[in-house]
């Protein structure tokens, strides 16, 4: 049954991803959810034991390079679209290191069998919770806003000081939600 609802999730999530890209504006956006999406795909590839091999960590580390560039490159002026500041980067870039955190623990626990240190289990509960937790917080956010505090144009935001577009909360909650489940399939 696990497997099933992994799938159906997993399934869902590249749609959402398919949706965010189709509504994205410039390249960077459109690459950003390419990339979450990889990112996200990466230790699932390893749950669903996908003949893969090294192709997990190649993806994990082109998204973490493409992610680091986006914290560190130098902005312009006419860059002040929503979601392309430094911030939005650097908690993709937080995620993109989850992804691999549990890309790399999954990989030494399927060589290694089952690693029951109660440190390993707490450590990996606690972050599948932070992950579950920063899921509902971009449903929350994306959808429980009210709308008199909405902006009148239907650009994606993803600033407090307006609704975020549906198809940007609901991938990222949903990609959160993905390596969530990849944390508890660990414990």
């Amino acid at each position: 049954m696990m497997g099933i609802n992994f799938a159906v999730l997993l399934s869902i999530t590249v749609l959402a991803g398919a949706a965010r890209l189709l509504t994205a504006g410039p390249l960077p956006a459109k690459l950003d959810a390419v990339t979450l999406t990889v990112a996200a795909l990466a230790p699932a590839s390893l749950i669903g034991a996908w003949p893969v091999d090294w192709a997990p960590y190649l993806a994990l580390a082109c998204a973490a390079l493409w992610f680091l560039w986006r914290v560190v490159a130098p902005r312009t002026a006419g860059q002040g679209t929503a979601g392309a500041g430094r911030g939005a980067a650097f908690y993709r870039l937080l995620f993109t290191g989850a992804a691999a955190w549990i890309t790399v623990s999954l990989a030494s626990s399927h060589a290694l069998g089952p690693g029951g240190q109660l440190g390993g289990i707490l450590l990996h509960t606690i972050a599948a919770v932070a992950l579950v937790f920063a899921a509902a917080a971009w449903l929350l956010v994306t959808f429980a806003l009210p709308q008199e505090s909405a902006p009148q144009d239907s650009a994606p935001r993803y600033s407090t000081g307006g609704k975020i577009h549906p198809a940007v909360g609901l991938h990222e909650a949903l990609v959160a939600g993905v390596v969530a489940l990849c944390f508890f399939a660990l414990v």
